[in-house]
């Protein structure tokens, strides 16, 4: 359990560090407004992440392993797809949050090409792709329900 908890903090602090190294051997280093609208921002999640929040009384047990609940969804998705009424906006919705992650995750990577790209190059490129995952989405959302 220890280095499970260990592994998230290090998922969440390592990428942050590569950026920052990355920006730093780049020279593309923030401003100083620019870092005081980052603080700005962390502060006002902080502040939304330390509200007060209805008690809800805990739940006996211990929480599931996250391979735990990874195999119990993908068994509940083999499950409940072979079910009837499972109709093409289920299989939309989740590839939907395939292509949106496939999308989203696509901006903090370097790319992996055989040339240099530039940085403008490369967020140019996973913007195009992430708008174009959008329309498509909207698309077959259209076709689906209508």
């Amino acid at each position: 359990m220890i280095a499970f908890a260990l592994s998230l903090r290090y998922r969440a602090v390592a990428p942050a560090c590569v950026t920052a190294a990355t920006a730093a051997n780049k020279g593309l280093l923030a401003g100083p407004l620019q870092y005081v609208r980052a603080a700005v921002v962390v502060a006002a999640l902080v502040v939304l992440g330390l509200r007060p929040r209805p008690s809800v009384p805990m739940a006996e047990g211990k929480a599931p392993s996250p391979w735990a609940v990874f195999a119990t969804v993908g068994a509940l998705v083999a499950r409940w797809s072979h079910r009837s009424g499972w109709s093409d906006v289920h299989r939309l919705a989740l590839a939907a949050g395939a292509m949106l992650t496939y999308a989203w995750h696509s901006f903090p990577w370097e790319p992996v090409t055989t040339e240099p790209v530039s940085q403008a190059v490369d967020l140019t490129s996973n913007a195009i792709s992430t708008v174009g995952a959008i329309v498509l989405l909207v698309i077959a959302a259209r076709r689906v329900s209508t």
